[in-house]
This record gives C-alpha cells, sequence and structure tokens, in this order.
C-alpha cells in the first residue's frame, strides 16, 4: 500500500511538486510488471491515469475551513490541518484492511513524513512500514528558521526530553507535526528511505537507535 497524499490531482493544472511526481515515477515502474496488488491512498479526486486497471486508488477526504480543497492555496496552519486529517484518514482505512486480511503480509510505503499516516498506531496494527524521505524536516527547520545554532541531532534530543517531562504537547501544532512526527517515523518504520548519504548521515545521528541497514 502507497500513502501518498500529493496524488489525486492533474500535475498540469495543480503543480504540487516533487513528492508528488517521485509517486508517480514509482507508480510508473510498478505497472510494469504489476508483482503484486497494490493499494493508494491519496487526497486528491483524480486517480493516476496511466495505472487505473492494476491499481486501486482511493482518495481521503479532507476540509481546511476557510480554503478551497487546493493543496497549494494553504496556509502552514491550514496545511497542517491537512496533515492531521490525512492521517486519520489512512489509520482508518487501515484498521478496516486489518479485519480483511492479515497485516503482517501488508506493507504500507510512506511517501514522505508529515503527510504519512500514524506510524505508531499503524505499526501497532501489525503492518510492516516504509518511509520515504525527501527532505528531513526537521533537519531544514534546524538550518532555516533556527540558523543552525541547534542542529537536527541536539534539536531531537531537546524534543525527546520535552517528551519525557510530558512538555511536548504544549508544542505549537506545526512543530508537533515536524518533531513528533519524524520521531515517530525514526521509531516504528522498519526502513527509511533517503535520497543521499548526507541526509542518512544526519538522521542516524538524530536517532542513534537506527542503523545503517535500515536507513
Amino acid at each position: 500500500m502507497l500513502a501518498a497524499a500529493h496524488l489525486g490531482y492533474d500535475p498540469k493544472a495543480v503543480p504540487i511538486g516533487g513528492g508528488a511526481q517521485v509517486a508517480l515515477h514509482l507508480l510508473r515502474h510498478w505497472v510494469k510488471s504489476a508483482p503484486f496488488s497494490l493499494t493508494v491512498l491519496g487526497s486528491g479526486p483524480v486517480p493516476p491515469s496511466f495505472a487505473e486497471k492494476n491499481i486501486r486508488y482511493l482518495s481521503i477526504p479532507w476540509h481546511v475551513p476557510g480554503h478551497s480543497n487546493t493543496l497549494t492555496e494553504l496556509s502552514v496552519s491550514g496545511y497542517a490541518l491537512f496533515c492531521r486529517q490525512f492521517e486519520r484518514g489512512v489509520i482508518e482505512f487501515l484498521r478496516r484492511r486489518a479485519r480483511e486480511v492479515d497485516p503482517r503480509m501488508v506493507c504500507v510505503v510512506h511517501n514522505d513524513i508529515c503527510e504519512a499516516g500514524d506510524f505508531r498506531a499503524i505499526a501497532g496494527l501489525g503492518y510492516r512500514q516504509v518511509a520515504i524521505f525527501h527532505v528531513d524536516v526537521v533537519d531544514y527547520a534546524a538550518s532555516i528558521y533556527l540558523r543552525g545554532r541547534l542542529p537536527a541531532p541536539r534539536l531531537t534530543r531537546t524534543f525527546r526530553g520535552f517528551a519525557r517531562l510530558g512538555l511536548a504537547r504544549f508544542l505549537p501544532e506545526v512543530a508537533k507535526l515536524i518533531l513528533e512526527k519524524q520521531e515517530a517515523c525514526a521509531r516504528y518504520c522498519d526502513l527509511l528511505v533517503v535520497p543521499s548519504r548526507q541526509m542518512a548521515e544526519v538522521l542516524l545521528a538524530s536517532y542513534p537507535w537506527r542503523t545503517p541497514e535500515d536507513v
């Protein structure tokens, strides 16, 4: 199963960007041989046109008050709300699916992190998980917003300290979406797929229980 929040839109009309393009390339590669059944969860109403006969596409409904249902028009807070709605939709589908098939025989591939399902809840159902990183959002936030004063490994350690004290719940929703979501990804996914060795090294330093074999 592929959870790809950026799918379901006409790329000519909605210029969503890299995440959607990566997912589309993966699907194009898959349909060449179709070695196993594939369900795709997206947020838009338009299934991939080249794969209608081979892929089961389901759209996760979402609505951000005050915005049209166009991802590119969402504010930062609106996008965070969208991510949480998609997260809930994914886990609701997987709970239903777990009553029909053995979750241990299913692998859930998350195309991006903030827009993924609930990693901990999905692991609890027995599914295996793979996460595809396009950007290390924690490292990006540390570099851009904190101007490198608190590098990603120190920022993740600080977040874990906040969580142990029960203070993480007081963080703004956007901060929780970045820090909490990537922390859960690193704890509950079986494999992290990254585009560069440099990103892998930062993730290994930030989440020391991971190994080079699973990043």
